[in-house]
């Protein structure tokens, strides 16, 4: 087997996964490309198999345990009182019947945490060990960063982070970005973080018997980050309206034991009437008036450029010239991909876009804790992480195919280049060989790494 197929391997591996297993690099480099496709059209791809509990299943379940525990503080209030009441809380008394520090401090904590942090701890670890244990790790990868791109905060909702990636992005990862980011926008967990459970209209019956009135974060989230970007031309106006069109958008309360935490849309905050975004007419007509808006911005031209060939999607993973050469040739025949898979249509181009780049993207901090666990758990080949603005280095990468021990010795000689010019380099660094002098071309490569086949 040549050299050139392991590269390619370890790039495809690196670039597009996790990391490489143990002779995953050695099974694939004869065909890195195809592997990666295949990944694409494994059966149960993206999907988790392990069971979990639903996001409405959940919010239940904190709902019962916070208002099991409110119930134990107030009964405790409730004796502190009797207490005080017969007598018992007298400064000698207190005094006398209060444990010392050091019995506190020894007393037995707790063998388990919170009901919430169970539930959030085992959708984490699902979701490590789906990447740690993946062989090829494509889905994965695509799963991570659609769940960046519509990133929601476990402080809003702990009990619904897991399942809201669960069923609303894998889903979908592989199917239309239209029905993508119509599950994540209605999804309960991102109507919590983004206020819109209690947004109304002014003219709403909610609106006009309450204080409450319009907010407009999801709308605007929507129109900024999850579709057209910043600068594609829409103005305030487009977004105070579609805030208007996505009231009523709300979720049941998680103390209901029969539906709680389900998706509900509530007329009586619905603002009635026709809305206007981006210059199209909306009519009226309930939840429909808000998913037919949003299908126009997933078929929007600035979404199409920013989510599929620009940068949240390409440019992780390829160069920018690959980048736009991806995205010319999507918009040229864009009308083809109209109404089918088009997330494994853009992931198949991402591939062929990235194929033959030799810039590697850059991981972001939870992304390595996946990495570094397959290390542990599998025998994955060891990597240098590249630092954030540093191109990376495809033969570097591609020293893991020749074992482990030699890449650590590459490792800790690299780790100790000195950042100072070549001519003070000689008296701080020990490899002065290695030493990429201040103002070297980006992913220029020192002589030494020829020893390392």
């Amino acid at each position: 087997m040549n050299t050139r197929g392991k590269e390619a391997a370890a790039l495809a591996l690196h670039r597009f996964g996790f990391g490489a297993l143990r002779d995953s690099i050695t099974a694939i480099a004869a065909d890195p490309r195809g592997a990666l496709l295949s990944d694409l059209d494994r059966p149960g791809a993206g999907f988790l198999a392990v069971k979990l509990p639903s996001s409405a299943a959940a919010a239940r379940a904190v709902s019962d345990f916070r208002a099991g525990e409110q119930a134990k503080s107030k009964l405790a209030q409730r004796a502190k009182k009797e207490a005080e009441a017969m007598g018992m809380a007298s400064a000698s008394d207190a005094a006398a019947s209060t444990p010392p520090l050091s019995t506190l401090m020894s007393m037995p904590k707790p063998s388990e945490p919170p009901l919430p942090q169970q539930i959030f701890q085992n959708e984490a670890a699902a979701r490590y060990e789906a990447a740690a244990g993946a062989d090829i790790g494509f889905v994965e990868r695509l799963v991570w960063f659609w769940s960046n791109h519509f990133c929601i905060s476990a402080d809003k909702d702990i009990a619904m982070v897991g399942a809201y990636e669960r069923e609303a992005i894998r889903a979908h990862v592989l199917g239309r970005f239209a029905d993508m980011l119509i599950a994540v926008e209605s999804h309960p967990a991102m109507l919590y973080y983004l206020d819109n459970v209690r947004s109304m209209g002014a003219d709403s019956i909610a609106g006009i018997n309450g204080d409450k009135g319009l907010n407009e974060n999801l709308a605007r989230e929507i129109l900024e980050l999850h579709t057209l970007g910043v600068r594609s031309g829409y103005s305030q106006a487009d977004v105070t309206n579609f805030a208007k069109v996505l009231t009523g958008w709300t979720s049941t309360d998680a103390a209901d034991p029969a539906h709680g935490g389900e998706f509900l849309f509530n007329k009586r905050l619905h603002e009635p009437g026709e809305q206007t975004v981006l210059g199209k007419f909306y009519a009226q007509g309930g939840a429909d008036q808000g998913r037919a808006v949003l299908a126009d911005l997933a078929h929007h031209t600035a979404t199409a450029r920013r989510t599929k060939t620009g940068p949240p999607l390409c440019r992780r993973r390829t160069a920018a010239a690959a980048c736009r050469q991806a995205g010319e040739g999507f918009h040229g025949q864009r009308r083809k991909f109209e109404g089918r898979r088009q997330g494994v249509g853009d992931s198949r181009r991402s591939v062929d876009a990235g194929a033959h780049q030799t810039q590697a993207a850059v991981r972001m901090d939870h992304q390595h804790v996946a990495v570094d666990e397959r290390v542990v758990e599998h025998g994955c080949a060891l990597e240098r992480r590249p630092r954030a603005g540093r191109a990376g280095d495809t033969r570097r990468i591609a020293v893991a195919a020749a074992g482990a021990e030699r890449m650590v010795r590459y490792r800790s000689s690299v780790d100790r280049r000195c950042p100072a010019p070549a001519r003070h380099c000689q008296r701080v660094c020990r490899t002065p060989a290695l030493h990429r002098p201040r103002g070297a071309a980006r992913g220029a490569r020192p002589d030494r790494l020829a020893q390392y086949p």
